[in-house]
């Protein structure tokens, strides 16, 4: 055994780029955040989820009328960053 505990990591897919993934705050080098949607939130890369709320679909939308990438709800922002679940502080254009 290498001494890394495996149970703890949810495996997921980011639908906006197609790469799957493990969740543990960083993959790749590539943050990885969850949408505020309800009941269940959806798990993106950073990158992924802040070019589909730029892009000339959502763009159009006010920030608090964005929606989630995979479900459509608007109440996807604010995004959560997974490895310390807390709120983006980062601001975005």
């Amino acid at each position: 055994m290498n001494g890394v505990d495996n149970a703890t990591d949810l495996s997921f897919n980011c639908i906006l780029c197609g790469d799957d993934g493990y969740i543990r705050g960083e993959y790749g080098g590539r943050s990885l955040v969850k949408t505020s949607c309800n009941p269940i939130p959806h798990v993106f890369h950073l990158e992924c989820i802040t070019r589909w709320f730029d892009s000339d679909q959502q763009k159009v939308k006010r920030l608090d009328e964005r929606q989630c990438g995979e479900c459509n709800q608007k109440k996807a922002l604010p995004l959560i960053r997974m490895n310390g679940m807390r709120p983006l502080e980062d601001e975005s254009p």
